[in-house]
């Protein structure tokens, strides 16, 4: 830490080396955090007589995790089938349900989708949908992300005559 601030000092690190501060080391005393799992790494750099540092490159966040996607809007007919061949489109799924009344049996107007790769789930989430003749929306349930995808596709295009055409629009 700084005496005069009480801040933390950051120190260099390059090619597995920590670099002294431009000041010296003086009687400081340097914390080091090791990322979890690496702390038989952290035993064996002390094997030379040098004091040297081993870093391998630690991704600060995880790689990103597929969720279940509601999908909003399904007709009534739609089954589970129907969804599976939809959604395979966009990569393979883990999961695929349409839920239903448990007396009638009929198709509630909803289901859910699960991918196994995220990129997938996210090609999936930047597009919008017609499944079996109808528009249907597909989002991460109770999201404010999801909700915020949404919005992000919807464009307001004002004052449009009537000889336009959509592929006027499209230009």
């Amino acid at each position: 830490r700084n005496h005069e601030t009480g801040t933390i000092r950051g120190l260099r690190l390059s090619d597995g080396r920590l670099y002294p501060p431009d000041t010296d080391w003086g009687r400081q005393v340097y914390i080091v955090v090791f990322p979890k799992g690496e702390k038989a790494n952290k035993e064996n750099s002390h094997t030379s007589s040098e004091p040297t540092l081993l870093v391998k490159p630690y991704k600060r966040f995880e790689r990103q995790k597929c969720s279940d996607l509601i999908v909003l809007g399904l007709p009534w007919k739609s089954s589970e089938d129907d969804l599976r061949k939809y959604f395979q489109q966009f990569g393979e799924l883990l999961m695929v349900q349409v839920k239903k009344d448990p007396k009638s049996g009929q198709s509630k107007g909803f289901g859910f989708v699960r991918f196994a790769e995220y990129e997938s789930q996210v090609k999936c989430m930047s597009q919008r949908h017609i499944i079996d003749g109808r528009w249907c929306d597909v989002r991460i349930p109770n999201s404010k992300e999801g909700a915020q995808q949404m919005m992000n596709r919807k464009v307001f295009v004002g004052r449009c005559t009537e000889e336009m055409t959509a592929e006027d629009l499209r230009q």
